[in-house]
């Protein structure tokens, strides 16, 4: 049987060239390549199996060139392909949002340090704090003119999720607002931030070896679990996010996540803050103010 493959990436050439191949059930034809420079090159295949059914396979070809061959180096199999699409059912959305050329860290890490040189009151409880061998400001520093700017610049990105998402809303407003610094062997256990709608972190000062931002899958935990070839986004149970200096990460509030050990040998800074809509929520008789 012969078969037609279509290469699933986008082409790099108006008219790309054909590759002809008789090794047994593979293809008569190819169309496109994703890259240039590789001596063997293996790409995203569809090959149709006629009866209008196609299955995804992938295909090997030597060198580059205007001929050649194509080959497939999976094992086929005469399982039907039928045609389909994913349905986003209720999906739980994270946004991530490079404010490193807006905002200037110099002038809050420098009021962070001097409000940490004041005060290290939540170090001394490092039992009962859902934070390890770190440091956490109080939850007021909204009213601090050096984090203005970044807080400004927050609220625009949380209210642009918010109409993204088809939200009616009047205003955001933080309501919380604070710092953490993380020593090296520091980390932020499993939590959330009630009494708030979103909720957000930004990363003022990451050395490497900064644990990831983790947020754990919310649904319920007593379903049946299956084991997994390959970890994707319909799968995981925890999903990291890489701490880069500049990064700001909005999210639901209610959603959990934590922190993961800081491997590095420098302290990792971040901003955290809670974003409550104002005036009308839901209905005329409910409101939020100040």
């Amino acid at each position: 049987m012969s078969a037609t493959f279509c290469i699933q990436v986008p082409m790099l050439e108006a008219n790309p060239p054909k590759y002809t191949s008789r090794n047994g059930r593979c293809c008569n034809a190819a169309f496109g390549e994703p890259t240039r420079g590789a001596a063997r090159v293996l790409v995203l295949a569809v090959m149709d199996t006629g009866y209008g059914m196609r299955r995804e396979c992938r295909a090997s070809r030597p060198g580059l060139g205007s001929g050649g061959s194509v080959r497939i180096v999976e094992p086929e199999s005469d399982r039907p392909h039928y045609p389909h699409h994913e349905l986003a059912i209720f999906p739980t959305l994270a946004y991530a949002f490079t404010l490193e050329d807006t905002i200037d860290a110099g002038p809050i890490l420098r009021r962070i340090s001097e409000l940490r040189s004041a005060s290290t009151a939540l170090t001394d409880e490092p039992d009962s704090a859902p934070w390890q061998f770190e440091w956490m400001s109080s939850t007021n520093l909204q009213t601090e003119p050096a984090l203005a700017p970044l807080l400004s610049a927050a609220t625009v990105c949380a209210e642009s999720v918010l109409r993204k998402e088809g939200w009616e809303f009047e205003s955001l407003e933080v309501t919380e607002c604070w710092a953490n610094v993380s020593s090296p062997g520091g980390s932020h256990r499993l939590h959330s931030h009630p009494n708030s709608l979103l909720s957000g972190v930004w990363f003022a000062a990451v050395p490497p070896g900064s644990g990831q931002l983790e947020f754990r899958d919310p649904r319920p935990s007593g379903w049946l679990r299956l084991d997994r070839q390959t970890t994707t986004a319909a799968n995981a149970q925890v999903i990291g996010v890489d701490p880069q200096e500049g990064l700001l990460v909005v999210f639901p509030s209610w959603l959990p996540h934590s922190v993961a050990t800081n491997r590095g040998n420098g302290e990792r800074i971040s901003v955290a803050f809670n974003l409550m809509p104002t005036g009308r929520i839901g209905f005329p008789t409910a409101s939020f103010t100040r």
